[in-house]
């Protein structure tokens, strides 16, 4: 019985059975809303006026059981799986009196992105801002303008939705934080998480002497949480094979938006001067092939600004200086506000023979400032 739709109903029906009249229920499902994209593992919110009287709280998606259990829950986990498809999700709360209340069920997207089996399509994110650093949002497919060794590629798919994102986050927690400096690595990182939508999967590393992956992609904030609280300063800076192993993570991930966040307060002490250049070059190129753009944020005048500087430049994303650890928090703010004002463009390449491939994403706008990989290679 749907109580909110037909009060006058139920009220005569408690009278007649003489059971004790109940104020009408509300119940609602706060999050997702309707349009959503959602995929792998999200927490569903409830809401309901009167939580005290519910005996029972489910979750249907499509016509199926997913989630019961005794009392009211506000929150559960929900296994959407990895496509991002259309679903119909609805709430039921079992009342203490055996009555049954229905959310209104919430529809979400389907996310598609289409490519031709005879063509090489190229994903590029792009994050279009002002000369004084403000996104620029509400941009059309016809502003938009790719070249591929300067010649222009026909845009096939263009989304300017916030889509779905694997990201993988590299925090360096080498000796060289032990002054303090790891408590605000850590609030800095734990506000990013935060920051992030419920969809967004996160596989989380940290590196001293060696990479360590901490948890694989999830949405589970609160674990993640947890462990960067745990964290703690030790040994050296193994920053380029942290790279490449975050990038490793990222390789067989569907097909979409794909970043890697990397904060590092030293340079990379494993490796010689001519080995580093190698490995420079390598992680570089493995985010171009990937479709991976690459953010990275320096802490301290130890870092190697301008190899930091490079890798975010030609993958798309950007490099952020910090001289104190206080400015982190601000630094990882605006990371979120380039992944949630993102562009995603589909192009057709015209490349047949091996090399590189340069690429140049323009935009008809006054003043606009376009950051876009720079390019890929064709093996």
């Amino acid at each position: 019985m749907k109580l909110t739709s037909t009060p006058w109903i139920a009220v005569l029906f408690f009278a007649a059975l003489g059971l004790p009249l109940l104020r009408a229920q509300q119940l609602e499902i706060a999050d997702p809303e309707a349009g959503a994209y959602v995929s792998g593992e999200y927490e569903v919110t409830l809401k309901i006026s009167d939580p005290d009287k519910v005996s029972k709280t489910q979750i249907w998606v499509d016509g199926t059981l997913v989630f019961e259990a005794a009392g009211w829950r506000a929150q559960a986990t929900v296994d959407f799986g990895e496509d991002v498809a259309r679903r119909e999700i609805a709430a039921v709360a079992i009342l203490e009196n055996g009555a049954t209340l229905r959310s209104e069920a919430v529809v979400t997207k389907a996310l598609r992105i289409d490519y031709r089996e005879t063509a090489r399509v190229i994903l590029l994110g792009a994050v279009v801002k002002t000369r004084s650093n403000r996104p620029i949002t509400g941009l059309t497919q016809d502003q938009f303008r790719v070249f591929e060794n300067g010649k222009q590629l026909e845009i096939e798919t263009f989304y300017k939705e916030r889509l779905p994102l694997d990201l993988v986050f590299l925090l360096d927690t080498s000796s060289s934080l032990r002054d303090g400096g790891i408590d605000e690595v850590k609030y800095a990182a734990t506000t990013f998480l935060n920051g992030l939508d419920p969809t967004d999967r996160v596989a989380l590393y940290e590196f001293k002497g060696e990479p360590r992956k901490l948890m694989g992609f999830t949405t589970d904030r609160k674990r993640m949480r947890d462990l960067i609280a745990q964290l703690k300063p030790l040994g050296e800076t193994a920053l380029f094979d942290a790279a490449l192993a975050g990038l490793a993570e990222l390789k067989d991930r569907r097909r979409g938006r794909k970043a890697l966040v990397l904060f590092t307060d030293g340079r990379d002490n494993i490796y010689e001067s001519r080995e580093k250049a190698t490995l420079l070059r390598r992680a570089i190129t493995t985010a171009q092939n990937n479709e991976v753009t690459m953010f990275t944020i320096g802490l301290g005048d130890k870092v190697h600004k301008a190899a930091l500087e490079r890798i975010a430049e030609e993958t798309g994303g950007r490099f952020h200086f910090a001289d104190r650890p206080n400015r982190l928090g601000a630094i990882f703010g605006e990371i979120i506000l380039d992944l949630k004002n993102q562009y995603m463009l589909g192009v057709r390449s015209q490349a047949v023979r091996r090399g590189f491939y340069k690429l140049e994403v323009k935009v008809r706008k006054r003043g606009a400032v376009v950051y876009a990989r720079k390019g890929y290679s064709l093996e």
